[in-house]
């Protein structure tokens, strides 16, 4: 819908190759039949403002390649949930972007599984996020990130909570004690930062505990949700924040500790 009249769905393509126009203005059309792969709608969704929640999107996209390919050893439940999440995915993209309405279409026995498939695990849901209020770690940065957290086995999002802290994965059951899975959720979102660190210059906000060794120290709070260590921010020569990549329990960044040793 949004390729220039003329241009013979340039956008779903590929492919595309400059041409110049009549009035010496420059346009794009389509080159070959290939149609665009996934990383290529995602570029020119993003560039035309077309908005889609990717996340869950490539969970889901994960488990539909196992499916067509080869096979899943992941449960029923867990390919419900990637069911519902694709559902909602259309649903939201057909509605936002498309400004048309899902159901017209499927057909009514899709429609129908589809609906029940997405009650079921509404529910189960509503379940585990009312659940959540047994997880009271001492970190907000891990109250913050448990949102995001997909279980390591199985990528499901249906973690329940125990009145104890404890938790288990609704998809696989998997079982994590209550400091297990509190060093699980830093871990997870610490690990995402530290890609988005690397590729764009962000700040890290998990680092390798200097203590304990574990992944599990989150920067912005100087704790260790692991141990429970808790090393010095700042430096005590320059005052500056000694830097995430640098904490290693010493009280001095680099850069005066480098000053220091040449002084002896």
């Amino acid at each position: 819908q949004l390729s220039p009249q003329g241009s013979n769905e340039v956008l779903l393509k590929q492919d595309n190759k400059p041409v110049q126009l009549p009035d010496g203005s420059i346009s794009f059309v389509d080159h070959g039949k290939k149609t665009a792969d996934v990383r290529t709608i995602k570029y020119r969704f993003d560039s035309l403002l077309v908005s889609v929640d990717w996340k869950t999107f490539d969970k889901a996209t994960a488990i539909r390649n196992e499916v067509e390919h080869y096979f899943t050893k992941h449960s029923q439940k867990l390919v419900s949930e990637a069911v519902a999440d694709c559902f909602a995915i259309a649903h939201s993209f057909c509605t936002d972007s498309l400004q048309t309405d899902l159901k017209a279409h499927l057909s009514e026995k899709a429609w129908e599984q589809l609906i029940e498939i997405k009650a079921v695990n509404d529910a189960e849901t509503r379940r585990c996020f009312e659940s959540q209020q047994h997880f009271q770690p001492h970190s907000d940065f891990a109250r913050e990130s448990l949102r995001w957290y997909s279980c390591s086995e199985c990528y499901s999002g249906l973690i329940l909570f125990n009145p104890d802290g404890s938790a288990q994965c609704r998809s696989c059951g998997k079982i994590w004690s209550d400091s297990e899975i509190v060093a699980a959720v830093v871990s997870q979102a610490g690990a995402g930062d530290h890609y988005d660190a690397i590729k764009d210059g962000a700040n890290m906000t998990v680092v390798d505990c200097p203590d304990c060794g574990a992944f599990t120290y989150v920067v912005a709070e100087a704790y260790c949700v692991n141990c429970e260590c808790s090393c010095p921010s700042d430096c005590d020569l320059c005052g500056m924040a000694i830097p995430a990549e640098e904490i290693d329990g010493e009280r001095y960044c680099s850069w005066c500790r480098n000053l220091l040793s040449k002084d002896d």
